[in-house]
C-alpha cells in the first residue's frame, strides 16, 4: 500500500508542475479587474511604478519598471530592483545602494 500512495503523490506532483511554473504574473485594480495583463514572469510593487521581469530563471532576468497599465518606462536592463525613492535620483555610480534612512542618508556599495 505505501508504494502505490509514494507513486500517486509523485504523478499528481508531475501533473500539476507545469502549470505552477508556467504561471504568469499581472496587476488587478480593486474591482478585481487586470490593469495589467499576467504577461510577466514577476512583478513587484516599488511604490509608484511596478518593476517586471520576463526572464524565465533568475540567471536569465532583466528587470525594468511598467506604468500602471503595463508600458515600460525603463526597459529591462537591472539584475535587481527596489522601490523607487520618493526623495530624488541620483546618478549611477554604486554597486549597490540600501534604503534611504528618514534623515535622508543610505548605505552604498562601491565597485
Amino acid at each position: 500500500m505505501k508504494r502505490f500512495t509514494i507513486m500517486a503523490v509523485s504523478i499528481a506532483a508531475l501533473l500539476f508542475l507545469p502549470v505552477i511554473a508556467s504561471a504568469k504574473e499581472g496587476v488587478i485594480n480593486s474591482k478585481g479587474e487586470w490593469s495589467v495583463a499576467p504577461t510577466f514572469e514577476e512583478v513587484k510593487d516599488t511604490g509608484g511604478f511596478y518593476a517586471a521581469t520576463l526572464g524565465d530563471s533568475p540567471a536569465n532576468q532583466s528587470w525594468g519598471f511598467i506604468d500602471q497599465r503595463g508600458k515600460w518606462v525603463m526597459k529591462p536592463q537591472f539584475s535587481y530592483v527596489g522601490s523607487f525613492a520618493a526623495n530624488g535620483v541620483i546618478k549611477p555610480q554604486y554597486a549597490w545602494v540600501r534604503k534611504f534612512s528618514p534623515a535622508g542618508f543610505a548605505v552604498v556599495g562601491v565597485h
